[in-house]
Formats: structure tokens, C-alpha cells, sequence
């Protein structure tokens, strides 16, 4: 499993911290595209429009409000003008993580083609870089490992290339490709590459960052892969533990990692703790929009 998360979902969600209850009632008012008291005093022009939309389709997100996420993104999607080119290519790359994550996958790759077109159009390497990443996290969820190869090693050569892009970027090709090559039985280029990434999350961004906690989850997914169930089991639940201290207890990304958590822990006969981390996802899941328990693809 891939933990497709938006970045700025992650920092935001942190910066947050305990006012969930304040995010879903603001992303309440988002229903089917009727939100009528957020109209009334939107932005005077399109471009702040749609700024406030992406800001609100990211809020609702990291509330765990997901249906109202992808109205409001797709909104600004919509209200980008023709000129905001970067803007747009930005909101399309969160809303398709956002359907990745929930099991959207056929709408997700729509956006990321789309995306990929856009960028190279315009010679972002970045949203290239992340379409690339995307597109190899969809090939790893169907078990398409040398696909998936082929395609994160392509965002990693732009990300090497391009060298003023985000480092965000390089961490998420870099995971892609580790995830991919450890499917593949490659496990011994694959573990190497991961720890790479956790130490650029922990450097860039703290021991005890939700970035550095999904790093870390991975790796000791992919290591329980590659047959260290003890490594594994250590990683793992530390990530768990900084993802819910960052993102929250009813976060998509967290929810996803503890249902892979508790899968882990009943394939090793830990059988006790296995049903306390089902029973915290189904207790999630009673206020938890229930798309959100599809498989995920990717941290992002």
C-alpha cells in the first residue's frame, strides 16, 4: 500500500491539530455543489475564487469530509482562469489524489493524463514529476510492478534533472519506486531507497512529522514485505503513532495505515492486537465518510 496524501493536506491538518469539529462544520455547508452562505461571499474575481475553493477542498479533506473535498476542488478546477495554468495544474493534482485514495482510480489517472498534458505544455516539471509518480502508484495497486518501475523512475530523473523542484517531489518518486521495486522482489534496492526517504523526511521536516510518520509507515510496510517482520512491525507502528498525532485520528491516511497495520498483525499471529486496530477503524468508520476505507495508492 501507497499513502497518497497531499502534502499540504498533511502540514495543514498538523498546523490544525484539534479543531476537526471547526473544519467539518465550515465543509458542512458544501453539498452537491449548493453552498449557498459560501457564495454569498465569495472573492470578487475568479482567480480568489478558486483559491478559496482549493484552501477549502484541502480543509475539508484534512477533516476527513471527502465527498465536499472533491465538490470544492472541482469547483476550483472549474473557476481557474485560462492564464492561471500552475494554479489549476496544482488543484488537479490534489483531486487526484484525493480520488486515488478513495478508490476513484479510474477518475484519478483521467485527471492525471490530463494533468501530465497541461504541465508538459507549459514545461512544469514538477506536475509532470507527480503525474509520472501517480501513474506508477496506479500500476503498483493492480500488481503492474514493471510498469510501475518504468513510470517512477521517470519522475525521479526529472526530479534529478530539475533541481529546484520541491523536495516533496523527490521523497514521493523515490517512495513510488521503492514501493514498486520491493513488488517486484527487488527488495534489496528497494529498502535502501525508503530509508533514503525517511531521513529526507525527518531532516526536512522533524523526527515527529506527520511526513516523516507516513515515511516510516511505508518502509515497514514494504519491509514486512520483504520478509523483516521485526523491522516492520517497529516502523510501522511508529509511523502509525506520529500520523495520528499529526493528521488526526479520523484522517483518511491514518485509517488506510492502521487497516494495513492490523493486516500485518494478523498475518504474524498477533492476533489481540490485530482486533484492536480493527475495532478503532470501524469505530472511525461510524463518522468517517465510508469511501474512504477503498484501497489506497500513494502518500502524496
Amino acid at each position: 500500500m501507497l499513502i497518497r496524501i497531499p502534502m499540504a493536506v498533511v502540514v495543514l491538518g498538523a498546523a490544525l491539530g484539534g479543531q476537526t469539529w471547526a473544519q467539518e462544520q465550515r465543509c458542512g455547508t458544501i453539498l452537491d455543489g449548493q453552498n449557498h452562505t459560501e457564495i454569498a461571499h465569495l472573492p470578487s474575481s475568479a482567480l480568489e475564487a478558486a483559491r478559496s475553493d482549493e484552501q477549502l477542498g484541502e480543509l475539508c479533506e484534512s477533516a476527513g469530509m471527502y465527498v465536499q473535498a472533491e465538490t470544492a476542488l472541482r469547483r476550483a478546477i472549474e473557476l481557474y482562469p485560462t492564464e492561471a495554468i500552475l494554479e489549476r495544474l496544482s488543484a488537479r493534482n490534489n483531486l487526484a489524489t484525493l480520488l486515488a485514495s478513495i478508490g476513484e482510480e479510474k477518475q484519478a489517472e483521467q485527471e492525471d493524463r490530463i494533468a501530465l498534458v497541461e504541465a508538459e505544455k507549459v514545461g512544469d516539471a514538477g506536475a509532470a514529476s507527480l503525474a509520472w509518480t501517480n501513474f506508477a502508484d496506479a500500476e503498483a495497486l493492480q500488481k503492474h510492478f514493471g510498469k510501475a518501475i518504468e513510470y517512477s523512475r521517470r519522475a525521479v530523473l526529472i526530479d534529478e534533472t530539475a533541481t529546484s523542484e520541491p523536495l516533496v517531489n523527490r521523497m514521493l518518486a523515490k517512495q513510488a519506486l521503492g514501493f514498486a521495486l520491493a513488488g517486484n522482489h527487488q527488495c534489496a534496492e528497494a529498502i535502501p531507497l525508503l530509508e533514503e526517504v525517511l531521513t529526507l523526511s525527518k531532516g526536512s521536516y522533524g523526527e515527529q512529522s506527520g511526513e516523516a510518520g507516513i515515511s516510516q509507515f511505508v518502509l515497514g510496510e514494504v519491509a514486512g514485505r520483504c520478509g523483516d517482520s521485526a523491522d516492520a512491525a517497529a516502523w510501522m507502528q511508529q509511523g502509525i503513532l506520529r500520523m495520528k498525532a499529526t493528521l488526526g485520528a479520523s484522517h483518511m491516511g491514518y485509517l488506510h495505515a492502521v487497516s494495513e497495520y492490523a493486516q500485518f498483525l494478523r498475518e504474524n499471529g498477533r492476533l489481540e492486537e490485530a482486533v484492536i486496530a480493527e475495532r478503532e477503524v470501524r469505530m472511525a468508520n461510524t463518522t468517517v465518510d465510508a469511501r474512504t476505507l477503498a484501497p489506497l495508492a500513494s502518500l502524496r
